[in-house]
């Protein structure tokens, strides 16, 4: 499939935009999507490797911290309002990691225009790590400890790319992405008000994902890798405030007919269909991102339903050939996001054909994805 975006037209809004130039923005939208995140992340680690502190004058630091060897090192500290923490030019972001030391308080706050993450430290802080990270453009205050001690490490975050990422840039994906994706569902959903009650724009859009699929691979959010992981994220957010269906899914296609020639390819060792006579591409084992069931089997379009124009470019992932009668059977294996326009579930799910969904429903079913 093409690794580069590609050409639409110029200047034009998300919600005039045709069917394939739909999908061409689409698919410029998330193969440059940055990050799938947020302005800042957090965590709790039960276990890490210790660092091997040491400080002159004093010698090591053993972790969790004794209050005997706070007291040496340490000066019980009030609340600290940096707003922005100096950081080092060039950075991108900054981590803070505070170490295995008893207290209370000393919550950190992260801000960013009317956002605000909180992380409290102190309910993990006797034998457990926790961290947070954040953009540098982003406003960090800690507050007061109330008692005990608070260790912490700091490290500045370096990007070696040209292009540097900043939290203004990802807020400015994410809302192109909200608004072409909000676009397509609109589209469909005034397409269906017809008279004819088809839609001009494809009611189901299938991402074929980076990462290839093992046999039994489970499909939650969790087991996504690298951007695949980022673009999920990044549309799961958007699908739940606009009641589209988000879903994982294998697709498996089999492929076959006959071939004049008995020779492969020579680039790619398989035989070209020359003369196809069967052709079926399903969506196997489709589910919620939480991993939970939606469907076994549902058929789609080559041509209609995928985001990337050439799906199959790279060829089968394996091939049967039968020299005798030069026949030839091609399948392919992927992971698919798939996006279902909010009013369209009921063609596509056996969940949602029976009784026809009303709208308190469809709520019902966006939270499954949470």
């Amino acid at each position: 499939m093409p690794k580069v975006p590609r050409e639409i037209k110029a200047d034009v809004p998300f919600k005039e935009l045709n069917a394939g130039d739909t999908k061409n923005a689409l698919y410029n939208l998330l193969y440059e999507l940055e990050s799938g995140g947020t302005f800042a992340t957090s965590g709790v680690y039960a276990e890490a490797p210790l660092p091997g502190l040491s400080l002159t004058g004093f010698g090591e630091i053993p972790l969790p911290l004794a209050e005997r060897d706070a007291c040496a090192i340490l000066k019980k500290q009030a609340a600290i309002n940096q707003g922005h923490i100096p950081t080092d030019k060039g950075a991108v972001g900054r981590l803070s990691i505070c170490l295995p030391s008893k207290h209370l308080g000393g919550d950190l706050h992260a801000r960013y225009g009317d956002k605000t993450k909180k992380v409290t430290t102190g309910p993990f802080s006797a034998f457990s790590y926790s961290y947070i990270a954040w953009y540098t453009n982003v406003t960090y205050e800690v507050k007061a400890v109330h008692s005990g001690y608070r260790l912490t490490l700091e490290y500045d975050i370096y990007q070696n790319s040209v292009e540097k990422s900043t939290v203004e840039n990802l807020y400015s994906q994410k809302s192109k992405l909200k608004d072409l994706v909000t676009a397509w569902n609109n589209n469909v959903n005034k397409d269906k008000d017809k008279a004819t009650r088809k839609s001009d724009h494809p009611t189901l859009l299938a991402y074929i994902c980076d990462h290839e699929p093992r046999d039994e691979e489970a499909l939650s959010i969790g087991l996504l890798q690298g951007q695949d992981l980022q673009r999920a994220q990044c549309l799961k957010e958007i699908c739940v405030e606009t009641g589209i269906g988000l879903y994982r899914a294998h697709l498996e296609r089999t492929q076959s007919g006959f071939c004049d020639s008995h020779y492969g390819d020579e680039n790619n060792e398989y035989h070209e269909i020359e003369h196809e006579d069967a052709d079926s591409i399903l969506l196997i084992n489709m589910v919620h991102l939480n991993g939970s069931h939606v469907a076994n089997s549902i058929a789609i379009s080559e041509y209609d339903n995928f985001v990337q124009s050439d799906p199959f470019d790279n060829g089968p992932d394996k091939e049967d050939f039968d020299s005798q009668h030069g026949r030839v059977t091609h399948y392919y294996r992927m992971t698919v996001l798939v996006m279902i326009a909010d009013m369209c579930k009921s063609e596509w799910l056996p969940e949602d054909k029976k009784g026809g969904r009303t709208k308190r429903k469809r709520k019902m079913e966006v939270i499954e994805l949470e």
